[in-house]
């Protein structure tokens, strides 16, 4: 399964946008405010319904509510396209305000605002009649909330008591979902458990173990401790045994985010031999960059798109580090309600990416106009002056810049012809 296009009308700030998106990574860029959750959100919406129909769990459709109606328009609608299994389908969805008047008065404090919405998947996934021992499609939400671990569950009665391929598509697409480790450890111990009489559970647990090797190569074998009852996780680093909590965000962020897909491929593809090479879903990810050391944000396509090679991700980011890692046509940069493809960015380096697609100077505040007075100096002849004042802007401003060299050997030449 994958998405094919997206159209939005009214949804917050997005008035009108169309996105087209490809198979692997797909990153949406801009500034804040622009709408970048937005796209992700209404993509939400549009594959709750697709998992509804997938997996009968209504209960965990995504909406929109009034507040999310554009004030300029009269209702929201969306269109998506996507594939699965070959075939293609459509979804449309619209969101309006009806008002309905308590008398026959027609003063606006009389009147009551009933929210509608109706929506359509064409055609429809449960006349589709697909076989049951078809690659299952998930579709999974990892909001900026992913680096806060829960590794206990504080209460019985909240806890979720699906099993099977129902618990892969479980709040798969919530709104604030942070990563709640305990489930994800049960599942492990009932799997190892399973492995005595199943040798695919247990080796459903080594491809696992093998991706968070593949992220955190630093780290030790991951491994459950603890009792049947509460369960959770360790792993080792410089030979000490470490609870993922005590990790860094951007360390506990990466390992939320691939143990729990690894997890849910593996439950809604019990019967594959590799479910994370060749299980299929589409991945949403709110800021791919957070928290992460410019080193790891280099190298966070490639590991996803290797590791999950089935698996579409659209995710939003802010880095200068990330999109060079990309094709142009998988960026796609959101300004003043318009969708620009860049020309370039495969392989452009940061400075290129923040002047051109980002509109940012890449030297810190002020050091341009520092350049530009020394340079000033320069053209007037005031070789002297020049020299102090890139000993004051280093020393005063912390400008320690790479042009001050250049500067210096323009002056020297500049001395040595005046000296002829």
């Amino acid at each position: 399964m994958w998405i094919k296009k997206l159209q939005i009308a009214g949804l917050r700030c997005i008035k009108r946008a169309e996105f087209t998106f490809q198979p692997g990574m797909n990153l949406l860029v801009g500034i804040n405010g622009m709408g970048k959750t937005t796209v992700l959100d209404a993509l939400r919406v549009c594959l709750s319904k697709v998992l509804s129909e997938i997996e009968n769990m209504p209960n965990q459709r995504v909406t929109l509510t009034p507040d999310d109606i554009n004030l300029g328009f009269k209702a929201t609608l969306l269109f998506c396209e996507l594939e699965i299994y070959g075939r293609q389908f459509s979804y449309s969805f619209q969101r309006s305000p009806r008002y309905v008047n308590k008398s026959n008065e027609s003063d606006l404090k009389n009147r009551i605002s009933v929210v509608q919405y109706k929506d359509d998947l064409y055609p429809s996934l449960k006349e589709a009649n697909f076989s049951a021992d078809k690659k299952i499609p998930l579709a999974i939400y990892f909001s900026t909330r992913r680096a806060v671990i829960f590794e206990r569950e504080l209460t019985i009665a909240g806890r979720s008591v699906l099993s099977g391929r129902a618990a892969a598509y479980d709040r798969a697409l919530a709104e604030k979902r942070e990563s709640r480790l305990q489930p994800i450890a049960e599942w492990f111990k009932a799997q190892e458990a399973l492995g005595q009489e199943s040798p695919k559970a247990l080796k459903h647990i080594e491809v696992i173990r093998s991706v968070v090797k593949q992220f955190l190569p630093e780290f030790g074998e991951l491994q459950v401790a603890g009792n049947d009852r509460t369960p959770f996780f360790r792993i080792t680093k410089d030979g000490a045994s470490l609870r993922i909590p005590k990790l860094s965000d951007g360390q506990r962020g990466v390992l939320a985010l691939v143990l729990d897909l690894a997890r849910r491929l593996s439950q809604a593809n019990p019967d594959l031999e590799d479910p994370v090479k060749e299980g299929e879903a589409v991945v949403l990810i709110d800021e791919l960059d957070l928290h992460l050391h410019p080193k790891w944000q280099r190298s966070i396509v490639e590991n996803l798109t290797r590791t999950f090679p089935n698996c579409q991700f659209i995710a939003t980011t802010h880095s200068p580090q990330i999109i060079p890692a990309v094709e142009p046509e998988q960026v796609q940069l959101i300004k003043d309600n318009e969708i620009i493809r860049p020309d370039r960015t495969l392989g452009m380096d940061t400075n290129w990416i923040l002047r051109n697609l980002m509109e940012t100077d890449e030297r810190p505040e002020g050091a341009a106009e520092a350049i530009r007075q020394v340079e000033d100096l320069i053209t007037e002849g005031d070789y002297e002056i020049a020299r102090e004042a890139m000993v004051n802007f280093r020393q005063d401003k912390g400008f320690d810049l790479p042009e001050w060299a250049m500067l210096e050997a323009r002056i020297a030449r500049l001395e040595m012809f005046d000296e002829e």
